[in-house]
């Protein structure tokens, strides 16, 4: 992985032949990283690293406004009809 501000790839985030996942912390919203692999077999690591993966690190959005009360109808608890109210939001 590189420094995430398109520098020198220099983290080593996994060093194994069974590990199929991984999760990144601490990476600021916004910025882009970029990974590249290489692999390794019994002869040892291979000379080339793959194609770089770039990946977009989003920045999350912020709550939308809440619900606005529209109306409340009534119902009818004699024939099942119960009440409800109407919301609306942006």
């Amino acid at each position: 992985m590189d420094d995430c501000r398109g520098g020198d790839f220099s983290s080593l985030l996994v060093n194994s032949t069974s590990t199929v996942s991984y999760a990144l912390s601490n990476v600021i919203p916004g910025s882009t990283c970029r990974f590249r692999m290489n692999t390794l077999n019994v002869i040892g690591y291979s000379l080339e690293f793959s194609e770089v993966l770039s990946v977009f690190f989003a920045v999350e959005p912020e709550a939308p406004p809440a619900p606005k009360y529209v109306s409340r109808h009534g119902g009818d608890a004699t024939i099942g009809l119960v009440p409800f109210i109407t919301i609306s939001w942006q």
